[in-house]
């Protein structure tokens, strides 16, 4: 074979296995969700893909909501200016104080974290009880802060899915990753809500040193069809009335139930379950708390 063929046939081989490279690629970055223009997140925030940051947020690796407006201690609303740096699609921080929120935030691996329990506050005044404080998508995290809505929006007869401060595992599944951590919810119907009806849902993610003051549903409540292996551990429900600390509806598995303390509760049961194969729970230490059914209850038997 001549000099110049073969050079032609190498050529043409290597632009081949480009292409196929390039194909390959491209379906592997559309099928993990990518930002190509075709994915609805749902309500879970743009895919991560960081532009037009500040070399200030390049170094720090964060947004921060008080370069965007937010200001705290004013009861004003806030809330423009956390959307304003969500679309950095980054870390957001958020320091220090009390924010108003009107409108719920959506995050798709993106870390959201404050000061603290007792530094950082972010209190939803929503009308519309159906639609939550926060999304998390992906594998994002929330940490360091405390959430909850008005005092004058907990009516205390609020049902599954009303007044819930985080929303996670629906439309783009919340995974590996992913969690809440250092973490207060007051005044909600719903600390965390999970709902894998879809067919996502909630797995390998962690909850941990988490405090549910003033809950009037459920603390932790989890449609588990698609969700496994997520650790709850140093979880605290504080005077609070409804169903239970943690439901867990439909099939589930591999999850662990760690340190688990109610204090000062009405409700019918700490853990309510249909299925959970393979789970992993200590019991959990109740003072001066009050279960109209029993501390562990398997949700069936109401039928």
């Amino acid at each position: 074979m001549k000099r110049s063929l073969k050079i032609v046939l190498i050529i043409a081989s290597v632009a081949l296995v480009v292409s196929v490279a390039t194909s390959v690629i491209a379906i592997v970055f559309m099928g993990n969700g990518s930002n190509n223009g075709t994915v609805d997140t749902l309500g879970y925030g743009e895919l991560a893909d960081p532009s037009d940051l500040t070399d200030g947020e390049k170094i720090a690796g964060y947004a921060n909501v008080l370069d965007y407006g937010a200001k705290p201690g004013d009861n004003g609303d806030d809330t423009a200016a956390f959307e304003a740096a969500i679309k950095k699609n980054i870390a957001v921080y958020v320091p220090a104080g009390k924010y108003i929120v009107s409108r719920p935030l959506p995050f798709n691996d993106q870390n959201f974290f404050g000061d603290g329990v007792n530094a950082t506050q972010i209190v939803s005044v929503m009308t519309d009880a159906t639609k939550p404080m926060f999304y998390l998508g992906g594998s994002s995290t929330l940490s360091d802060m405390t959430v909850g809505y008005s005092d004058k929006l907990i009516t205390g007869s609020e049902k599954r899915g009303e007044r819930v401060a985080v929303s996670c595992g629906a439309a783009i599944g919340f995974g590996p990753g992913g969690g809440i951590k250092d973490a207060a919810f007051k005044n909600v119907g719903t600390a965390v809500y999970s709902d894998s009806t879809d067919g996502y849902g909630t797995s390998n993610c962690a909850f941990a040193r988490i405090s549910v003051e003033g809950f009037t549903n459920c603390g932790f409540d989890f449609i588990c069809k698609a969700g496994y292996g997520n650790v709850f551990k140093q979880i605290t429900a504080i005077a609070s009335k409804g169903e239970g600390v943690f439901t867990f509806s439909g099939v589930g598995g591999s999850d662990m139930l760690e340190n688990i303390t109610v204090k000062d509760c009405k409700l019918q049961y700490a853990v309510g379950y249909t299925e959970l194969a393979g789970v992993m729970l200590d019991t959990p230490v109740c003072s001066q708390s009050d279960f109209s059914k029993s501390v562990v209850y398997k949700l069936e038997e109401q039928e």
